[in-house]
């Protein structure tokens, strides 16, 4: 299942969708094909316009990736309990 939710204050989410469609959550994952990774710092100046996350039957799921748009592109930062990259 992919989880989107949006963030409304520092640390309150609201939930927007479950997407429980195998061919969209394939969609989604292709997407990370097409990443330029990078290690830079980058200071966000808002909230990320959604915050997405997978969960698998066999329970476990990703970190929540955090996601900007602009345009046609845009960042996407992944937090982990090691580093904040």
């Amino acid at each position: 299942m992919l989880l989107v939710r949006h963030q409304v204050v520092d640390h309150e989410f609201e939930f927007t969708k479950e997407i429980k469609d195998k061919e969209k959550i394939v969609e989604f994952e292709n997407l990370f094909n097409e990443v330029n990774f990078s290690s830079s710092e980058w200071n966000e100046e808002r909230y990320p316009d959604m915050l997405v996350q997978i969960n698998h039957k066999e329970g476990y799921f990703t970190h929540a990736f955090h996601i900007w748009i602009n345009g046609d592109e845009g960042i996407v930062l992944i937090w982990t309990s090691e580093e904040n990259r």
